[in-house]
């Protein structure tokens, strides 16, 4: 998770961690919503494809 950049890591802390809900997020950010969302899909994509370049021995 430290591959990622700050704010999607704090994304998906304030998400998983402390279940807040994306408005909550947003609110606390002083972003949108989607933006929110938006960053949670990344982050989970890259954690994604980090976790399968590990598989794979890369």
């Amino acid at each position: 998770m430290n591959n990622l950049p700050l704010l999607r890591r704090q994304v998906l802390k304030m998400a998983f961690i402390e279940k807040l809900t994306a408005q909550e997020i947003a609110a606390r950010l002083g972003c949108a919503v989607s933006y929110v969302y938006k960053q949670k899909c990344l982050a989970l994509q890259k954690l994604k494809e980090t976790r399968e370049d590990n598989y794979r021995g890369q």
